[in-house]
C-alpha cells in the first residue's frame, strides 16, 4: 500500500509528482508528537521526493526552510545548492 510520501522501490518507475499530503504532513507533525528527529524525517522525505519528482519550487522552499532552522549545517547548505541546481536545470530545459 502506498502512503502519502511513497518512494518507489527500484523495480517501480518514479512518478513525476509529489503528493501534496507529503508536504502538508510536515505542518501538522507537532500534533501527533514524536521527537524532533522523527519530524525531521518528514521534511527530508518531502525534500527528497521533490528532488526525485523534479519539483524545484517545493525543493527550494523545503531546503530554504531547512537552512533557516539549521543555518550552520553544511548538509542543509548542500541540499539548498542541489535545489538551486534543479531549478537552474529546469530553466535551461
Amino acid at each position: 500500500m502506498r502512503g502519502p510520501c511513497h518512494v518507489p522501490t527500484p523495480h517501480q518507475a518514479p512518478t513525476p509528482h509529489i503528493d501534496p499530503r507529503c508536504i502538508g504532513s510536515r505542518s501538522i507533525a507537532q500534533l501527533f508528537g514524536g521527537s524532533h528527529a522523527q519530524r525531521d524525517i518528514l521534511s527530508l522525505t518531502a525534500l527528497h521526493a521533490a528532488f526525485r519528482g523534479g519539483i524545484s519550487e517545493a525543493a527550494q522552499a523545503t531546503a530554504f526552510e531547512r537552512t533557516q532552522h539549521k543555518p550552520t549545517s553544511p548538509w542543509a547548505r548542500r541540499l539548498s545548492r542541489h535545489a538551486a541546481q534543479l531549478s537552474a536545470h529546469q530553466r535551461e530545459a
